[in-house]
C-alpha cells in the first residue's frame, strides 16, 4: 500500500511501508505501531528492530493500557501508548497540519482517554448504548449524553487492580460526563 502522506516517511525510503492491521480505527485514520516507534519515537533503526520491540515477550508496548504485540496494530487520535522499559506515556494526536505526532504525557494523563460519541441507539430489550469513535460500545450510559459528546473513559482493572483483565464480560469502566460519574460495565 503507498503509505499516506501525513505518515511523513521519508523521501528516500520508498513510498512503500506496513499496512496497518484491522483494529479499532480505519485504514486511512491510522498509523502502524512499527511507524510510530521506527520513525516518530526513533526507538528502532528497521522495521526488524521495531518488529523484535514490539514482539517481545514482556510485552513492552502498551496501548491504552493492553499490551500489543501486534506490529501492524493501528494507532489513531487520542490512543495512549506506554513504554514500559523508559516509563513513557505518549497521545497520538494531529499536529496544525494534520498529521499525527506522537505528544508526551505523563503517568496520571495515561489512565484515561478521550473518546468520541458517534452513535447512540436502542439495542436488543431495548437496552440503551453508545458507540465511540475507536469502536467501543458501551451500555447503560448517561441519557444526557448525545452523539458528537466527548467522554473521559478510564478502566478501573488498570487503576484498582481487577483481576478479570482488560477484555472481559463484565470490566467496568468510569465515565466522566462534566460533573458525572458513572460505574459502567463494559460489553464487548
Amino acid at each position: 500500500m503507498a503509505a499516506p502522506s501525513h505518515w511523513m516517511l521519508s523521501k528516500l525510503g520508498g513510498i512503500y511501508a506496513t499496512r496497518p492491521a484491522a483494529g479499532p480505527h480505519k485504514r486511512r485514520e491510522s498509523i502502524p505501531l512499527t511507524i510510530l516507534l521506527r520513525n516518530r519515537l526513533r526507538y528502532a533503526l528497521s522495521r526488524q528492530e521495531a518488529m523484535k520491540i514490539v514482539k517481545d515477550k514482556e510485552g513492552l508496548i502498551k496501548v491504552d493500557n493492553k499490551i500489543r504485540r501486534d506490529p501492524r496494530f493501528p494507532l489513531g487520535i487520542m490512543d495512549v501508548v506506554g513504554i514500559e522499559k523508559t516509563g513513557e506515556n505518549f497521545r497520538i494526536l494531529y499536529d496544525t497540519k494534520g498529521r499525527y505526532q506522537a505528544h508526551k504525557i505523563d503517568a496520571k494523563e495515561a489512565s484515561f482517554k478521550l473518546c468520541s460519541v458517534k452513535r447512540k441507539a436502542m439495542g436488543e430489550n431495548k437496552v440503551p448504548y453508545i458507540v465511540t469513535h475507536d469502536g467501543r460500545t458501551i451500555r447503560y450510559p448517561h441519557p444526557d449524553i448525545k452523539t458528537q459528546d466527548t467522554i473521559k473513559v478510564r478502566s478501573f482493572f488498570q487503576i484498582l487492580g481487577d483481576r478479570r483483565g482488560p477484555s472481559r464480560y463484565g470490566s467496568l469502566f468510569l465515565l466522566s460526563l462534566n460533573n458525572f460519574i458513572l460505574n459502567i460495565p463494559l460489553i464487548l
